[in-house]
């Protein structure tokens, strides 16, 4: 089972377009979400296909980790989804041959630095993505269903987002894939969810309401 170490780490983030932080130190492990960062990252924020947020330690000028966003839908595929959203509207009109999709978020990468890995970075970036989502969609009063991604096939990455809140979609690929041959596994987390580990957690609202989003 993967553990965190009890290493308090303060971390602060900004948007990828107006950081002065060094990208070429950063190494997470995976060559191409290490590519993503150091070469398309700043092109799609500036044509607003995807937004990426960067962290680095206070007083520090490494990146430590990232995220990347965009707006997105989560498609209603079949009975396991209907269920899953059961009680939203439309979420049985799939039986119908309808495409159902509701309002969602992508995280479409979300990576720290190897040598950072294990010391709670991932789990403060995760809440500060949940407190972004969640005062954006109060500020701007935009429909959000879920946050959804594709874990990459590593048992340690999928733990780590099944214990913040998130879940297979579209199927119970522990049943159907057992011997993980998959190379990325789709999941979600409602956003109510995320609006009660949020507002639980007391990752509420900054004096000015319009401050610290990124």
């Amino acid at each position: 089972m993967c553990s965190e170490q009890k290493v308090d780490i303060d971390i602060k983030g900004c948007d990828i377009l107006s950081t002065m932080l060094d990208f070429n130190q950063f190494d997470c492990g995976v060559s191409g979400i290490n590519d993503y960062l150091l070469s398309h990252a700043v092109e799609d924020s500036s044509f607003g296909v995807s937004s990426t947020t960067v962290f680095n330690e206070y007083g520090g000028n490494d990146i430590v980790g990232f995220y990347s966003l965009s707006a997105s839908r989560v498609v209603i595929k079949g009975k396991f989804d209907s269920e899953t959203f059961e009680g939203y509207p439309g979420s049985r009109d799939y039986m119908e041959k309808i495409e159902v999709t509701y309002p969602a978020v992508t995280v479409d990468e979300f990576a720290v630095r190897k040598d950072m890995q294990g010391k709670q970075i991932g789990t403060k970036m995760m809440l500060r993505l949940f407190r972004t989502l969640y005062i954006s969609h109060v500020i701007n009063n935009v429909g959000i269903a879920a946050v959804i991604l594709n874990a990459r096939n590593d048992d340690r990455v999928i733990e780590f987002y099944k214990n913040r809140g998130f879940d297979f979609i579209h199927n119970d690929y522990e049943k159907i894939d057992p011997l993980g041959k998959m190379d990325t596994y789709p999941m979600m987390i409602k956003f109510k969810d995320v609006e009660e580990i949020a507002t639980h957690l007391n990752l509420d609202f900054p004096e000015n309401l319009y401050e610290d989003l990124l």
